[in-house]
């Protein structure tokens, strides 16, 4: 086919409305084409752009988040210290306590095995770990289940421990610690937020199960009865010894049977309470060998006259007299309060601050590890007076030491 130089006009004589069209649209799809290209350049800019920020603020959150916070994974060495020591405590392993604790004196192997007499084991134990003061130190909280004898619910409990590495690399538990340790903890206590909150949830939890189980509130009104620990606190003064009378003394002191007030004396250190129950209120105690005057009996319990006024202790702890010499008077009643001089205990371990002696006393305050307080008087069944910024509070013996 030949196209001439006429042909080829009358083409676009008479086509030229389409070819104009058609011209038109091809620059059309150039056109949008183009703004395609640019706009997805412009998606991809503001894609990276977007990236780029991200990774200014991950950068950001690293450096404001806390380094020491609370771990529950990293140290399985720790856990296995730990799980150690409270095994030890439940078996009565007092060789296994010597190889992970700093020291372990003879009264700290009494407690071992009075503790191993009343628990069956602790479960559910989960450490919280926190960088110590120093480098391969730990601060550990410990998080526990004890397991009472004849007990089925659980007592929640959390213990703090000071973790150390010796020098083959091996972890130890130091249990005594400086005074700058202690201030460490008890800083971590006082001023972190994860560390107050775990505090507060493990009371909460004590206090659930004890409301849950009367028989678990009991047998820890029992332990608290039987706490011997504060007697090894107990700086009260002895009793002066009575030189024995003659018999010709004797018998003119004599007094007619019938005329005899009958007097118990205490055979050991012991709680007089303001009714017949475990759970009422210390009102004092009488000192081994101390007497008082006998006003009758109920459940078990003897009822005294006490300081001018009626009070219980436990028929168990006391025996009949026809003595009363060396008996409890009204008028003496400040003595132990008053005469000793003023001392000062630490808190070894953070504990509440009640307004009786009991659990469910009302609590009024927190005692954390390090502070001091000026003792007014220790009790038999566990507890300690203490002067809690001008008010007369009650504190848990087991948590105060004296220096």
């Amino acid at each position: 086919m030949k196209f001439s130089i006429e042909g080829i006009k009358k083409f676009f004589k008479e086509n030229w409305k389409y070819l104009i069209g058609a011209l038109a649209f091809i620059v059309l799809v150039v056109i949008l084409v183009n703004l395609s290209e640019q706009q997805e350049q412009k998606q991809q800019a503001q894609v990276e752009e977007q990236e780029e920020e991200q990774k200014d603020d991950v950068k950001e959150n690293e450096v404001v988040e806390p380094a020491n916070s609370l771990s529950t994974t990293e140290y399985p060495e720790i856990d296995n210290l730990i799980q150690s020591y409270f095994n030890s405590m439940a078996n009565n392993d007092v060789e296994t306590l010597k190889q992970i604790l700093a020291e372990v004196l003879p009264e700290d192997e009494e407690a071992v095995r009075t503790n191993s007499e009343h628990t069956e084991s602790y479960n559910n134990i989960i450490c919280y770990t926190k960088a110590g003061m120093n480098e391969n130190t730990y601060v550990v909280f410990v998080s526990y289940e004890a397991k009472f004898v004849g007990i089925s619910t659980t007592a929640p409990g959390l213990l703090s421990f000071y973790v150390m590495e010796k020098e083959d690399g091996s972890l130890f538990i130091q249990n005594k610690l400086e005074d700058t340790e202690k201030e460490y903890i008890q800083d971590l206590i006082k001023n972190d937020k994860e560390v107050a909150d775990l505090f507060e949830a493990s009371q909460k939890r004590y206090e659930q199960a004890l409301s849950d189980d009367s028989d678990l509130k009991e047998f820890v009104g029992q332990l608290e009865s039987k706490n011997e620990q504060s007697a090894k606190a107990d700086e009260t003064t002895p009793e002066p010894t009575q030189e024995p009378e003659s018999q010709e003394q004797t018998a003119e002191n004599e007094t007619p049977e019938e005329e005899k007030a009958a007097y118990v004396k205490a055979k050991e250190n012991v709680n007089v309470r303001n009714d017949a129950s475990e759970s009422a209120d210390a009102i004092g105690k009488l000192n081994s060998g101390q007497a008082a005057e006998k006003l009758g009996e109920k459940d078990g319990w003897i009822l005294i006259n006490y300081k001018g006024q009626q009070g219980y202790v436990k028929a168990d702890f006391v025996e009949a007299t026809s003595d009363g010499s060396g008996s409890v008077s009204a008028e003496l009643s400040n003595e132990n309060e008053s005469s000793a001089p003023a001392q000062i205990v630490y808190v070894k371990e953070t504990a509440n601050v009640r307004q009786g002696m009991s659990q469910d006393s009302k609590k009024i305050g927190t005692a954390f590890t390090g502070e001091t307080y000026k003792k007014i008087m220790d009790y038999a069944d566990g507890w300690t007076k203490i002067d809690y910024n001008g008010t007369e509070a009650y504190i848990k013996t087991e948590f105060l030491e004296t220096r």
